[in-house]
């Protein structure tokens, strides 16, 4: 086995309204995908122009998480699918970007046979 396999980086950004955390668990539940992470910052988004009361391009500061999923190249299309499918399901307010492209590199990590679940409360 190589160390670094060929690999693919879903990365979604949004709303900090716990929506990463559904997220993240729907991919595991359905893929078995261990390798995810999710992480609240502060950033700028949203429609540029138009009629915006503060002035066209006028961009304002918000909270959003970013989650970002590593998968399998057999597994990306899928897991991209999967996302815009749960997303457009559930009822989170705010816009959402995702995006997916190859990934530098992964190493693939198993946690050993008998360690438990994390729980995602």
């Amino acid at each position: 086995m190589r160390d670094h396999l060929p690999g693919k980086l879903v990365t979604c950004i949004v709303p900090a309204s716990g929506m990463d955390r559904v997220l993240i668990k729907g991919v595991k539940e359905r893929y078995g995908v261990l390798t995810a992470d999710s992480y609240p910052c502060r950033g700028f988004g949203g429609p540029l122009g138009g009629d915006d009361p503060l002035g066209a391009g006028a961009l304002r500061p918000r909270q959003v998480c970013v989650v970002m999923i590593v998968v399998s190249v057999e597994q990306a299309d899928a897991v991209f699918d999967f996302l815009g499918e749960m997303i457009t399901r559930e009822t989170f307010e705010g816009d959402i970007l995702v995006t997916q492209g190859s990934a530098s590199h992964v190493t693939r990590f198993e946690l050993p046979a008998g360690i438990p679940d994390e729980r995602m409360d």
